[in-house]
């Protein structure tokens, strides 16, 4: 028999209550205080676009069916720690830069977009109307993540025409070959003969038909195959010298 509803015996509702619908939350409002977002700072399906369609156009004889054993091999000696074995081959140097630099440099590009602001005005730029060259080092960029991140994800605005760009890397591994394929293919014709057999890719769809990504005048690749640890602090320097932006984003992935 249950007890009876008393002050001193009170019997607890368990019930589950019906919800009760809440109020959508109102869309926040932008303070006057709130700096308003640079569109040149944000990344675009475009310019990602137009970096993975660079190593597609690179490295269009590397996507056959020997590409996923060199990755595997590649796998292999670096686990191993054997960047010796690694790095020794250049087919496997192309099978490297098309696994892992064509997503790392979206990435790159994201990250460079938003220091571009800090670039100007700085360099030579007192001279010829204001326009000059200036230069870059990558350390350890060989796979050319930054190089490609760099011409097509950050450099080529509008606000930076009449801009030249020096692009020094330097790495210990022969990455030569690979850097060379990739300025070859940025400042190429986006034409059909050039896309990969098999390719959604097109061209018509970025507005780079039968265009170059970028502008041959305006960029130079400059590789130097040197052992950064064994330079000295007069080589590094010297190597650094009238440098705007000194870049090491391999080293922060290994960190």
């Amino acid at each position: 028999m249950p007890a009876p509803k008393t002050p001193g015996n009170r019997i607890r509702d368990t019930s589950t209550p019906k919800s009760k619908s809440k109020p959508k939350p109102k869309p926040p409002t932008a303070s006057r205080n709130t700096p308003k977002s640079s569109t040149a700072s944000k990344p675009t399906t475009t310019t990602h676009q137009k970096i993975l369609t660079t190593f597609a156009l690179a490295f269009r004889t590397r996507f056959n069916a020997h590409l996923t054993p060199s990755i595997q091999t590649l796998k292999h000696h670096l686990y191993s720690r054997d960047f010796s074995a690694a790095f020794g081959d250049p087919a496997g140097l192309e099978a490297y830069s098309v696994r892992w630099s064509a997503g790392r440099a979206v990435a790159y590009g994201d990250v460079f977009r938003e220091v571009r602001g800090y670039l100007s005005g700085i360099g030579d730029g007192d001279r010829d109307g204001g326009k000059g060259r200036r230069k870059v080092v990558c350390l350890g960029g060989g796979a050319g993540a930054e190089v490609v991140a760099l011409a097509l994800g950050a450099l080529g605005g509008k606000d930076e025409e009449g801009w030249e760009w020096d692009i020094m890397v330097v790495d210990v591994a022969p990455w030569g070959s690979v850097l060379g394929k990739l300025e070859t293919a940025m400042k190429a014709s986006t034409s059909s003969s050039l896309v990969p057999p098999n390719s959604d890719f097109n061209a018509d769809s970025i507005g780079t038909a039968n265009r170059r990504l970028l502008d041959p005048a305006r960029f130079k690749v400059i590789f130097q195959q040197r052992d950064i640890l064994a330079l000295s602090g007069p080589d590094l320097r010297d190597l650094c010298r009238d440098t705007q932006m000194v870049t090491l984003m391999f080293t922060l992935n290994e960190l």
